[in-house]
Formats: C-alpha cells, sequence, structure tokens
C-alpha cells in the first residue's frame, strides 16, 4: 500500500491553463474591468454552478491584480490554487503555492514584514498545502504538511518572543521594560500552550485512521516533540524523511 507520495512538484507534469474565454476580446476585456472583489465573487458563483475552468480564470485575473498591486491578501490568494485543482489543473495548483511564497518572500526581504510575520504567513499556505495534498487523497504528503504548519506558527512565536527580549535589552524606562516583559510572560505561556500534544493530536489521529495507520500515533508525537527542541531552526527535509519512514513502518 503506497501511503505517501512526493507532492507534485517532484513530478513530471506538463499542463497548459486553457480559458474558455482566452479568444474572446469582449469576455475578457469584461472581466479585466471588474474590481478584485467582484472577480473573487464571480469566481465563487461560477463555482458553486460547477464552472470550475471558468471560475479559475475568472480568479486568475484576481490573482494577478494581486501580484501587480502587491496586495497581501494571503486568504484570497490561497483560494487560487484550490480552484486549479478542482479544474483538473493539480501541477499548475502546486506550484502556485510556491509562486505565493515567493511573492511574500519579497516583502519580507524589503523589510516590510518582520521574520515572525513571514513564519506566520508559511503556516497558513502551508497549511492549505495539505488541505491540497488531503483532496488528492495523498494522506501521508498531507501528514507532513500539517506537521510543518504546526511547526511554522510556532516559529513565529519564537520570532516575537525573540524580538520582545531584545526590545527589553534596549528599554531605558523601568515602566517601559515592565510592559514589555508583561507581553513576553503573555507570549511565552502561548507558546507553551501552543506546544502540548492535544494541539496536533487529534488533527494527526484523524488523517491516521484514514489510512488504516493510527498506531502510528505515538510515533509522531515523539517525532513532533524532537523537532520541537530545533526551533525555529527545523531541517525540513530531514523532518520529511522521517514523516516517511514512519508511515512506511507502519503501513498495513
Amino acid at each position: 500500500m503506497a501511503v505517501y507520495n512526493k507532492p507534485l512538484i517532484n513530478q513530471k507534469v506538463s499542463e497548459k491553463h486553457r480559458g474558455v474565454f482566452q479568444n474572446n476580446e469582449m469576455l475578457n476585456s469584461f472581466y479585466h474591468a471588474l474590481s478584485i472583489n467582484e472577480l473573487i465573487q464571480e469566481a465563487e458563483r461560477l463555482k458553486i454552478n460547477k464552472q470550475y475552468t471558468t471560475s479559475a480564470q475568472v480568479l486568475h485575473i484576481a490573482q494577478e491584480k494581486m501580484y501587480k498591486n502587491k496586495e497581501k491578501r494571503l486568504d484570497l490568494l490561497l483560494k487560487y490554487p484550490m480552484y486549479l485543482q478542482l479544474a483538473g489543473q493539480e501541477y499548475t495548483g502546486w506550484m502556485e503555492f510556491l509562486k505565493i511564497k515567493q511573492f511574500f518572500y519579497s516583502f519580507q526581504s524589503e523589510g516590510t514584514i518582520t521574520l515572525a510575520e513571514l513564519f506566520y504567513i508559511e503556516s497558513k499556505i502551508t497549511n492549505v498545502m495539505a488541505l491540497f495534498q488531503e483532496r488528492k487523497k495523498e494522506f501521508g504528503s498531507a501528514i507532513y504538511y500539517f506537521i510543518r504548519s504546526y511547526l511554522e506558527s510556532l516559529s513565529s512565536l519564537e520570532q516575537i518572543i525573540e524580538k520582545q527580549n531584545l526590545k527589553i535589552e534596549l528599554a531605558d524606562d523601568i515602566d517601559e521594560k515592565k510592559d514589555l516583559e508583561s507581553i513576553r510572560i503573555q507570549a511565552e505561556s502561548y507558546l507553551n500552550l501552543k506546544k502540548a500534544p492535544f494541539q496536533y493530536i487529534t488533527l494527526l489521529a484523524n488523517t491516521l485512521v484514514r489510512i488504516n495507520c493510527i498506531s502510528a500515533l505515538e510515533e509522531f508525537n515523539k517525532l513532533i516533540q524532537i523537532t520541537l527542541i530545533d526551533l525555529p531552526n527545523v531541517d525540513y527535509l530531514v523532518l520529511e524523511e522521517k514523516v516517511n519512514d514512519i508511515l512506511i513502518a507502519y503501513a498495513i
């Protein structure tokens, strides 16, 4: 039984993004004249009517406008890969996740978002990547991306605490130090809460049950607890290999 296949980025797939209105100048002009919100509403209407290819085309126009305007509307940007998947263009959809990541990397390199914000954004992207793989019934791959998303969210909190510690060191005013320390204590408490096993056990258990591999749950718990020690410097390639090894060992 194959429990874990590499995601689409490792497959040689050739796809063309064919649009039903790409040669219709009037319809093309109409859609390009719509606002981003109008395009999203139209794409959602088309999706409800199961016109998946057209809905993906319409959302593509909205996506390009958001890129051009440098709009950090992550939840909206993440709709497009999922619409592409519905339209049967899984490889293109998967590559779109990487494009979205690169889009936000540019903001961090420009200094317009912090490293903590980037980790948080990556966590949200990776979570949708997991859902993408789960929809494909690539449950092993989905488990890896769910775990990675969880760790990236913790890395964001680690960065916030590190930045807060720096502010405390630089603060001269006693009252200001107390306020900053109070914020740090709150962040540390939240981080410790997020590290508790119940935060990820249920999610993993649900997926493992679907692939008849619930006996691997304790091994995944051990893997995550060990990996937490390395935050935020996690080697995700090694983590992916370890996830794969566990799934192979417990496959029925």
